[in-house]
């Protein structure tokens, strides 16, 4: 069709198959020659159900002997194009003498615009519809001259109605709860009086007896300072409002938790406002916590520093931080050490809802672990002043020992017969005592990991005798026996520290049946752990568990055996 063509004028011979079988009238509604090689030229370019309805109200319009009019809209097609749709009006103005038709005349408008309008529209109220429901909105319209209600389906269905529902001004009202109905009422009054708009969150029963939440839209338009209509929207917020109670229930919670956590914590909104904080919280600030919720963290602790305020600034975009020491200055002037975390709280996934503190004190456990390093750096010199001490003594006191032994040695070079056992038991004392303040030094080495066993060959019966022969006085003064039985078997000579034979040793003495009979005996040098009769069957003994540095003996257990 020719683009631009709206209206023109046409006329039928009515002697013709159609008013359109018409060469002139053709070309006029867009067709060219090579599309009108055969007849009739309206052949294929007319749709069936459209031609049908032409030829029905041709022939009621010359039944009725033009009474009727004729008025007819009529699809044109062509290949490669849009389908053009054309409206006809005439009218037959001649006819022969027997009644019948002989010319016809009329003219012609596209509206094919409009059609594409009305497609348009259709396809954009279908659309909103759509939209609508899946938004779960509706919209609604009072005429305020007519008092008409228009509803659009999101409406209807949203209070669970039908869509074939008419509404009125009253027959909606009672889905309302009382209260947010009278909250209503008043709401369109204002908007109906004074123009008024309002937007308010309302709750409805539907028809299934479901509760809804509602966001509630309306406003009015006035024309000469009257009020002409007032429309607006329903929207279903239930899940909304599901979601924002679980918040709030979870938010109060956590208020709970933090007023009566055992730490000092708070709980600050994205703007740094006190929502909640801990009784702790109050006493280790000396603030009254009823008194700060709402008030902002930044103005009741006004002394923060800057690099604290980017903490809070960033931790409310999501990242955390914490300190496990870190210098505070009261208003005072008093200086405090904290340990602190500082972490964003979420109102849901994403979506930051404020910051969480927590903040301890540390400031008697930093002094207190201060006070133990210095307590430790002056044991550690008291111990070095020990060591320096008895690394004196034992050298002072070596030299007149080395005197004695000197002089035992010369005296036992050429000894008189009743003083050589002496002197040979005064040797071996100095002997032993020179060990002794050696040991003593080795108190000082052992200070500072440094102490050894000696490794030496020592004739085992020969100190087993003057062990014997030192006590023999004691044992004599105190009418005990003493004597040395020496198994021809065991070796001469053995290798190790000789001082460790006269060291004293505590030993724990227990019944082999019942472990709860025991005893602990301390066995000095030169002391004889002697067994007999059911002692040596029904007893143990064995050295008492300590963790002290123990030196090493020799113990001699010795058991009556009868034969």
């Amino acid at each position: 069709m020719q683009k631009g063509l709206q209206a023109g004028y046409w006329e039928w011979d009515m002697k013709g198959d159609l008013p359109f079988d018409n060469l002139e009238l053709m070309s006029r509604l867009g067709y060219k020659k090579s599309d009108l090689k055969l007849r009739p030229f309206w052949l294929g370019k007319i749709p069936d159900d459209s031609l049908q309805v032409l030829r029905q109200q041709l022939k009621i319009h010359i039944d009725s002997h033009a009474k009727m009019p004729f008025n007819q809209e009529v699809c044109f097609l062509r290949e490669g194009d849009t389908p053009q749709y054309i409206i006809f009006t005439g009218r037959i103005i001649k006819w022969d003498k027997n009644k019948e038709p002989l010319l016809m005349l009329g003219s012609y408008f596209n509206v094919t615009h409009q059609h594409e309008t009305e497609v348009e529209l259709e396809q954009a109220r279908s659309f909103l519809n759509r939209t609508n429901q899946a938004a779960l909105i509706g919209g609604w319209e009072i005429d305020m001259e007519t008092l008409k209600v228009s509803w659009t389906l999101g409406t209807k269905r949203l209070f669970g109605l039908p869509d074939d529902f008419t509404p009125d001004k009253d027959n909606f009202s009672h889905f309302f709860y009382d209260g947010d109905r009278e909250e209503l009422e008043a709401a369109f009054g204002l908007a109906v009086t004074e123009g008024k708009s309002y937007d308010l969150e309302l709750r409805i029963t539907n028809t299934s007896g479901e509760e809804i939440w509602t966001r509630t839209i309306g406003q009015s338009d006035f024309e000469e300072g009257r009020c002409r209509r007032v429309y607006g929207t329903f929207q279903d917020i239930t899940r909304q409002k599901r979601d924002e109670e679980k918040v709030l229930m979870k938010k109060r919670q956590l208020e709970a938790f933090i007023s009566t956590a055992p730490a000092a914590l708070a709980m600050l909104d994205r703007s740094f406002n006190y929502i909640a904080a801990s009784k702790i919280w109050m006493a280790s600030y000396n603030v009254d916590v009823a008194a700060i919720i709402g008030k902002n963290h930044l103005e009741v602790f006004h002394e923060i520093s800057d690099e604290w305020k980017e903490y809070m600034r960033r931790c409310v975009l999501g990242e955390s931080f914490k300190r496990d020491e870190d210098p505070f200055y009261r208003r005072d002037g008093k200086l405090e050490w904290l340990r602190w975390e500082i972490k964003p709280w979420y109102e849901e996934p994403g979506k930051v809802g404020g910051i969480l503190l927590f903040t301890d004190l540390i400031t008697e456990k930093k002094k207190a672990k201060e006070d133990l390093i210095k307590a430790k750096e002056e044991a550690e010199v008291a111990l070095q002043a020990k060591s320096r001490f008895l690394s004196v003594m034992s050298h002072e006191i070596r030299t007149p020992m080395n005197a004695v032994i000197g002089f035992s040695n010369l005296l036992l070079e050429n000894p008189r017969e009743d003083q050589e056992e002496y002197l040979k038991l005064l040797k071996f004392s100095a002997d032993n005592l020179l060990v002794i303040i050696n040991d003593i030094l080795s108190l000082s080495k052992m200070d500072e990991g440094m102490v050894t066993l000696e490794m030496v060959d020592f004739n085992l019966k020969e100190l087993l005798e003057n062990v014997c022969a030192i006590n023999k006085q004691a044992t004599i003064e105190k009418g005990i026996g003493l004597k040395l039985c020496y198994d021809n078997r065991l070796p001469l000579i053995i290798k190790g520290d000789t001082v460790s034979f006269g060291q004293a040793r505590r030993f724990d003495v227990r019944n082999k049946t019942d472990h709860t009979k025991k005893y602990s005996i301390e066995l000095q040098n030169g002391s004889l752990l002697l067994m007999k009769g059911d002692m040596q069957h029904y007893w143990e003994h064995r050295i008492a568990k300590s963790n002290k540095v123990l030196g090493g003996r020799i113990n001699l257990t010795f058991r009556v055996i009868n034969k």
